[in-house]
This record gives C-alpha cells, sequence and structure tokens, in this order.
C-alpha cells in the first residue's frame, strides 16, 4: 500500500461521508477503510492527511462542521473609582564638596 492508494481512499470514503471526519469521528466510524494508526503512521498526523486531501479535492477538505458560535463575554460594570494624584516627589541634586589641596 501506498501513501498515495491511501489518500485516494480516504478522499473517496470522505466523500462518501460528505464531509472530512475529525479523527475523533474517524475511529468511532464502523466502516472506516484503514485503522485509524496505520494512517497516522503513514501519513504522520490528521492536519498532514486534511492537507493531503484537500491539494486532491479542495472542496472536501474545506467542508467542516458549522462553527459552534460563542456567547459574548459578560462584562460587568463597575463604578468609577477616584483616584488621588499621587504627591509629587521633590529630587534635591547632591552637591559635590570640592575640597582644596594645600
Amino acid at each position: 500500500m501506498t501513501k498515495t492508494k491511501l489518500v485516494e481512499d480516504l478522499k473517496e470514503y470522505f466523500a462518501s461521508k460528505g464531509k472530512f471526519l475529525t479523527y475523533a469521528e474517524y475511529v468511532e466510524a464502523e466502516d472506516a477503510p484503514y485503522r485509524p494508526q496505520i494512517v497516522k503512521r503513514m501519513v504522520g498526523s490528521w492536519a498532514r492527511l486534511k492537507s493531503m486531501v484537500g491539494m486532491v479535492e479542495p472542496e472536501l477538505a474545506s467542508v467542516s462542521e458549522p462553527a459552534v458560535e460563542q456567547p459574548a463575554p459578560v462584562v460587568e460594570e463597575t463604578t468609577p473609582v477616584a483616584v488621588e494624584p499621587a504627591p509629587e516627589v521633590v529630587k534635591e541634586t547632591p552637591t559635590k564638596s570640592v575640597e582644596k589641596k594645600k
């Protein structure tokens, strides 16, 4: 089995499913053409497999699950706190004491 044959078979499998499956979905699938460990060993990673399938069948790799909309973060309103300005610090410049030599 070559890597090219594996990618072609998986491309057809994903096309029959209608989308590129995640690794967890592929592991759960009963009709997967190859064991998940074999796929990872041949290709290297699931992300690399997705890019390889995307080179052969771009629209299949771009189809993914619909994005789950994240709720907007809740911003609590706080009352403004009065901030007093910091007191000014006056630095004295050091003076040189010059002694005359005799």
